[in-house]
């Protein structure tokens, strides 16, 4: 057991990770330690060491800020992480509210309009639009927020 909490400190060192992300890493390092495996990510849990509340604030604080990521994909992302929908969606309502996804929208928008405009591959305005609005529904995004942001 020792190894396996000292490989587990190692990691979480670096950065946080979900329990079921933790629990495929412990597995594949420690095939034949399943009991040990159970105990010691118990043991990590009660005392605060490893939480999926926190993966789940870091991770999408992280894709916000970097990838500029929607509630949509953010929510698909963190359920492939092993998150539970329900406290993937409360955590997204906390950190990434409606009215911040709108002014990541606009800021998006603004820079994917130029971009398109420079480039001119579009011959119209509505055709900008549906660039920009497929753009931003593969970004996550809901698209009834995406179709009231650019209107």
């Amino acid at each position: 057991m020792k190894n396996i909490r000292n490989y587990l400190f190692r990691i979480l060192a670096r950065r946080e990770y979900s329990f079921y992300e933790l629990r495929n890493k412990l597995c594949t390092k420690f095939p034949n330690k399943s009991d040990d495996i159970e105990i010691v990510l118990k043991e990590f849990q009660e005392k605060g060491w490893a939480s999926d509340e926190r993966f789940c604030e870091t991770f999408i604080r992280s894709k916000v800020l970097t990838n500029k990521w929607g509630s949509r994909r953010l929510l698909m992302k963190l359920k492939e992480k092993g998150i539970e929908k329900d406290i993937a969606l409360a955590k997204i309502e906390e950190i990434f509210p409606s009215d911040q996804q709108e002014e990541v929208l606009r800021e998006l928008i603004s820079k994917k309009r130029e971009e398109i405009r420079k480039k001119g591959k579009t011959k119209n305005e509505y055709e900008l639009r549906q660039k920009i609005l497929a753009y931003l529904v593969g970004k996550g995004f809901d698209l009834d927020i995406v179709k009231k942001s650019i209107l």
